[in-house]
């Protein structure tokens, strides 16, 4: 393997984990997959995090508002499989 392929295999890899622990509304495994330096942004005007107690709140927030919620990636046009 290349490092280009390493590199693409574990950020699929990465990207399954997050998809599959939303899915499931795993709260914890979600803020598990960052670092204490987690930074990030929402959809919404309030939806900006600085730390993981932020996202934890924010993610909560999110997951109460659905009963069920489905997470999937693909590839987008141009995209090399």
């Amino acid at each position: 393997m290349t490092k280009d392929t390493d590199l693409r295999s574990s950020v699929v890899a990465a990207m399954a984990e997050y998809a599959q622990a939303y899915s499931r509304k795993d709260l914890e495994s979600i803020v598990g997959m960052t670092t204490d330096g987690f930074f990030g942004f929402g959809s919404g005007a309030d939806e900006r995090v600085s730390n993981k107690d932020e996202l934890r709140a924010q993610i909560q927030r999110d997951l109460d508002q659905v009963d069920e919620v489905t997470v999937e990636f693909a590839p987008g046009p141009g995209v090399r499989r």
